[in-house]
């Protein structure tokens, strides 16, 4: 008798799942069903999968013959009815369910078998374009991402990731759940991004219409640095598309671990790996040693192991992973200068001695394999290496003089001749904070926390701007992860600047490890860290002082004033060129350009008028000023500056910045100055100035002349831009806005808004446009003619405090420090990709060297590209890996990592095929011979086509 629904079921369709070939594989196959239940043509592709993965060598099931077969078992199935009106099917029992996927487990496979099969049923899957998700079944868009997080090493999650229509079409839900589950850098960006478009479960990650959708995903995807998928998203009707913007390093935060969760103060930190867990290792004053396993996950970071504590509780001082090619060990090194090897996997002690000379100070890894070695820096200036290996184990094996100061970091870099070269860092002066030495993309860097917010700049030791800035966290509160959400933990004022650092590539991730002086410890994937702009709460807004044009490249400057902070930003690229730090408070900024010198000219709020050399960072000027500064302008004059500065009288006082008194004073309008610009048009110097938010002024800067005055219910913009002069007025009850020509008092139009916060003019292919802030996080754009909008509104990361027109496009600064630059579509050079983010780019074929010549030493792999694969031409790369023919799938992936990561390619996942040698020297003998080979499946972000 049947003691369950399974063996009931088995009994039942004994004669059926025994006889016939497919109906056990139907069986597993509809027992993956999630939710409600599969289509039909999906249940029909997973029972092709579990055959495939059975080994039997079928045809595709097809869906009429998985219906006939389904009715055979129509007692134990259910049915429902899916949004577009398919039938949906699923066991009845959860019992006969777990006992089908029981089964499904014995089959090597089956999940990387079953997504690729279920991807493949979306219509266009393998067209030229790529899928088509409007056509794929409402199933697909709900649980095929569960079904990637069930294939191992996470190249189904990284390939739907990299579809960004998926990303804005897919579930929310399921989604979000699978974010910490991609692996490529891009794929991880996506992730970053599509969890700062949407949230958690916010409006745009659940109503917002498909477009909002899209809209949101594409400047969050240029924020995380995945230009090239923001441009799947491109909407053809749009006007404004985000060029670039800053975001903040917080999205970048892993994990925090916290001093109470360790249990001890730390005193050496380092990052390692051990199969494809990441670790982070942290050594205890009280000599303690801990792992942490530190891969990202919901969950957080987990404790792996903790030493017990040694008897004479040595504390920890330095730490380095080593990889040895029998295992990886930590190398550690006691304030008693006891060196000390352990196993990263387990924490056991594999060997131990004790250094001669004075204290150690700092520890570095030389060399590799069998010439691997340490060096330590001393207390006494002086650099030794260390045996690592064998008999040579704790031996000084050589010793360099580098000075008479302590090393409290050191680096060892081979140069092109193969000599070995350190740079050292010394204790800094003035009591400063530490600063690290790290290896960064083959490139030394110093690691260090500066500035009031305390930030941790990673940056060249050759260069002063960082390459990142890491901050997640303000003297009276900090971020933490939390289920995949951004979680603050309000303190008390405390000290958080960096007290140990390290940098390390492991497994596709380039991890930061920081601790801080609160104690907790801090990791960072930089590969998704964005571009910082300014300050990170709603107290310290960004300011555009404008555009200038220097060298031959255009830059644009933004300003955080209540810090005292000017940057500098590539127009085009958004990188950031220069910076200028702890000016002081300020309550006016300008910026503008002389020859090849580029001029911030300040007020501070001690009423001073400072005049900074950008590139040189060097204050050339002073000037007390007699008055409050109500507004400030700024314009060249010969080879110099000229500062115009309104007050509260109405009056302009016109300052050459080299000098001490006013050359002239711009008089006769009434009313405090509340804005001024200044530029040339037709060459010459013109100020527009604002008095009481009212009456807008024209003037010559030259002989000091009024040349027009309009009297307006309330100015909300004025701008210089394409050779006209323009002025946005707000009607008094606010549900338009009128746009004037101030060269002629004209109107030029008027565009019907409700209470734009933020506004300016600019020009579009020569006509006046209106570019104004709209709901919480937009900006529309209108014809200021017509009063037509033109496209659907440009989202932007944060709350708008400042518009900013420039040649193609305008520049956003928002209340949260972002700093956006949105290009006019028809300037936008990139067009919309014709080809999927992810495609073949590559095949990896086994070469049967002793079948071609005679010589089993020629065995091997070699990579072809794919014109030269299907061109019949010999590879460019020859021999490419070692491993034998039998390699696994994983093996060989992760060797085409190492090998096609440096030429920009990001490996995502090898699809293997057979092909087939039909004759040898002309002789066919044999043959036809078939050996496996491999399509690699790969994204590249950025570049021209390859």
């Amino acid at each position: 008798m049947p003691q369950s629904l399974p063996h009931l079921l088995e009994l039942h369709l004994r004669t059926t799942l025994d006889g016939d070939p497919w109906m056990r594989h139907l069986m597993v196959g509809l027992a993956q069903a999630r939710g409600q239940g599969m289509p039909l043509e999906l249940v029909a592709a997973a029972a092709t999968a579990a055959a495939r993965a059975a080994g039997q060598e079928l045809r595709p099931l097809t869906p009429s013959e998985a219906r006939e077969k389904l009715a055979l078992a129509r007692f134990y199935l259910r049915t429902n009815i899916d949004a577009d009106g398919r039938q949906l099917y699923r066991f009845f029992h959860e019992a006969i369910t777990e006992h089908f996927r029981e089964a499904g487990t014995e089959l090597d496979g089956l999940a990387d078998e079953l997504f690729h099969e279920l991807f493949s049923a979306v219509p266009g899957r393998w067209a030229a374009l790529g899928p088509h998700w409007d056509l794929a079944a409402p199933y697909l868009l709900r649980h095929l991402v569960e079904h990637a997080v069930a294939v191992p090493g996470g190249s189904a999650v990284d390939q739907l990731f990299l579809d960004p229509e998926y990303l804005v079409r897919a579930d929310h839900n399921s989604i979000w759940e699978a974010v910490h589950r991609t692996k490529t850098p891009t794929a991880r960006r996506a992730g970053a991004a599509y969890r700062k478009a949407f949230g958690r479960g916010g409006l745009f990650g659940q109503d917002g219409s498909l477009e909002t959708r899209r809209a949101r995903l594409q400047q969050s995807l240029v924020t995380y640095r995945a230009a090239g998928l923001a441009r799947h998203l491109q909407n053809e009707q749009a006007v404004l598309c985000t060029r670039w913007s800053t975001g903040l390093p917080e999205e970048s935060l892993l994990h925090v671990i916290s001093k109470d969760e360790l249990g001890a103060t730390v005193s050496a930190l380092a990052l390692g790996v051990v199969g494809r867990r990441l670790l982070a290792v942290f050594g205890g004053t009280d000599g303690s040693l801990q792992a942490w396993d530190i891969t990202p996950s919901r969950a957080g970071a987990v404790l792996r192991y903790s030493s017990t504590l040694r008897t004479n509780k040595d504390a920890i001082a330095q730490m380095v992973i080593v990889d040895l090619e029998e295992r990886v060990v930590v190398a550690l090194v006691t304030d008693q200068n006891a060196l000390r090897l352990h196993d990263l996997a387990t924490g056991a002690i594999v060997a131990e001695a004790h250094l001669d000379g004075t204290g150690v100070s700092a520890l570095t890894v030389v060399g590799t394999g069998d010439e691997t070695s340490l060096a330590v820096g001393r207390v006494s200036g002086e650099i030794s290496l260390i045996g690592l290996l064998g008999e040579s184990f704790g031996r000084v094996l050589d010793t360099v003089e580098a000075g008479d100061a302590a090393i409290t970091s050191l680096l060892g870099v081979k140069s092109a001749d193969g000599s070995l070269a350190f740079h050292c860092v010394s204790p800094e002066p003035q009591g400063r904070g530490p600063k690290v030495l790290r290896n960064l993309n083959e490139r030394p860097v110093t690691v260090s926390s500066e500035g009031p917010l305390q930030e941790v700049r990673i940056q060249p030791t050759n260069v002063r701007l960082p390459l990142f800035s890491l901050i997640a966290y303000h003297p009276g509160m900090y971020a933490v992860r939390g289920d995949g959400e951004t979680v603050y933990v309000v303190t008390m004022p405390e000290d958080r600047g960096l007290a140990l650092a390290d940098i390390r590539y492991v497994d596709r991730f380039q991890l930061a490890l920081t601790a801080h002086r609160d104690g907790n410890m801090r990791v960072w994937d930089l590969d998704v860290c964005p571009r910082f702009g300014h300050g990170q709460d709603h107290w310290d807004h960004a300011a555009i002082l404008g555009t200038m044009r220097l060298g031959g490249s255009e830059f644009t400057l933004s300003a955080e004033l209540a810090s005292g902070e000017i940057k500098a930003w590539d127009l085009s690229t958004g990188a950031q060129e220069h910076e200028l730090t702890d000016l002081g408070a300020l309550s006016h900024a300008a910026a503008v350009a002389v020859g090849d010198a580029s001029y911030v000219v300040t007020v501070t709020t001690e009423n001073e008028l400072d005049t900074w050399n950008v590139r040189e960072d060097a204050l050339e000027s002073t000037i007390h000023l007699p008055d409050p500064a109500t507004a400030l302008a700024a314009v060249r004059h010969g080879d110099s500056v000229c500062a115009m500065v309104g007050g509260a009288d109405g009056s302009i006082h016109v300052w050459d910045t080299t000098k001490e008194s006013p050359s002239h004073v711009l008089a006769g309008a009434e009313g405090p100055v509340t804005q001024l610009v200044a530029g040339d048009i037709g060459g010459e110097s013109l100020l527009i100035s604002v008095h009481n938010e009212r009456r807008v002024c024209l003037w010559s800067v030259v002989d000091s002349t009024l040349r027009q005055s309009i009297t307006l219910d309330r100015i909300g913009a004025i701008a210089m831009q394409g050779g006209r002069l323009f002025a946005a007025e707000q009607s008094s009850d606010d549900d338009q806005v009128r746009i004037w020509d101030l060269a002629t008092a004209s109107l030029v139009g008027s565009v019907p808004v409700a209470g734009p916060r933020v506004m300016t003019v600019s020009q579009v292919n020569g006509r006046p446009v209106l570019v104004a802030a709209v709901n919480e996080a937009e900006v529309q754009v209108w014809d200021a003619e017509s009063g037509d909008p033109l496209g659907p509104p440009a989202p932007v990361p944060d709350q708008v405090h400042t518009i900013a027109p420039y040649e193609n496009g305008v520049l956003i600064g928002s209340k949260a420090g972002y700093v956006t630059a949105l290009a006019w579509a028809a300037s936008a050079s990139a067009p919309r990709p014709t080809r999927p983010a992810v495609h073949a780019t590559h095949v990896l074929a086994w070469l049967p060297g002793e079948l071609l010549c005679g010589d089993a030493r020629a065995d091997g792999w070699e990579l072809h590209t794919v014109s030269e694969w299907e061109g019949g031409q010999p590879p460019s790369s020859s021999l490419v890996c070692a491993r034998p023919i039998t390699a696994t799938t994983a093996e060989l992936h992760d060797a085409l990592v190492d090998i096609l990561t440096p030429d920009g390619f990001e490996v995502v996942w090898l699809e293997a095929h057979w092909y087939e040698i039909t004759k040898v020297n002309g002789v066919t003998d044999g043959g036809p011979w078939r050996f496996p080979a491999y399509s690699v499946h790969c994204h590249v972000e950025e570049g021209p086509e390859q």
